[in-house]
């Protein structure tokens, strides 16, 4: 009779509860397989930051309000005249606050999550399913000012079962996007730039509203995304 070495009996209980360990997670990951979500109802839960960042990597504190060159934020052959750094955080987070970006993600999210469930989206908390999404960081965010600025999400995004409470599906999206002069409406329509965070800045209130609806729409996409691909897989 064959007898196991000590070691390799002590690998295999590893394997074993190493098995025992991931299970859970992949059967999580397939119960998207076990639902007909066909004609039932879908609600979507943010739970996500009061206004979303604005350049958290361009801190305008650390600008030195002596260096008046240092203050012409240019980009390509424009200066982007900018008498005070307070005036331009001001000016970004005041249309960040006008811009619900939090509930324009949530009902494009709604809206298109149901089309790829083939759910009736409903406002209603206490629907057959409902999907949440907790933002943990979104913004707007740029290296420094000379930088190219980009969308960013940071996000769980878990599927329920309403009745139930049951996890069905759950994931992470973690996503980043560069803010497109076409995106804000700026520029020569027919040439597509990625705005600096100095250009974005020295746009009009109305245009940086814009930015901040785009961004809205392209966090909404990214966890629609994550979705369409998991119905994919369960589907396949």
């Amino acid at each position: 009779m064959s007898r196991a070495c000590p070691h390799r009996l002590a690998r295999s209980a590893s394997l074993i509860a190493l098995a025992a360990l991931t299970l859970p997670a992949c059967s999580n990951k397939q119960r998207l397989g076990e639902y007909d979500f066909r004609n039932r109802t879908l609600a979507v839960v943010t739970i996500a930051p009061p206004h979303p960042e604005v350049f958290s990597g361009a801190s305008l504190g650390r600008v030195d309000p002596d260096d008046a060159v240092g203050l012409l934020l240019r980009a390509g052959s424009e200066a982007v005249r900018e008498v005070s750094a307070y005036r331009v955080r001001e000016k970004l987070e005041r249309a960040a606050r006008e811009v619900d970006v939090s509930g324009r993600m949530s009902a494009r999210v709604l809206e298109n999550g149901a089309r790829h469930l083939r759910a009736r989206p409903v406002a209603d908390p206490g629907a057959d399913y409902e999907l949440e999404v907790r933002v943990r960081r979104y913004g707007i965010v740029a290296a420094s000012w000379t930088e190219d600025a980009y969308f960013a999400i940071d996000a769980a995004v878990i599927l329920l079962d309403g009745a139930t409470g049951r996890r069905i599906w759950r994931t992470d999206v973690r996503a980043h996007d560069p803010v497109l002069s076409t995106v804000v409406g700026v520029g020569d329509r027919s040439v597509t730039n990625v705005l600096t965070a100095a250009r974005l800045a020295a746009l009009s209130e109305a245009e940086i509203r814009r930015a901040f609806e785009s961004l809205a729409d392209f966090a909404a996409d990214a966890v629609v995304a994550e979705l369409a691909r998991a119905l994919d897989d369960a589907r396949g």
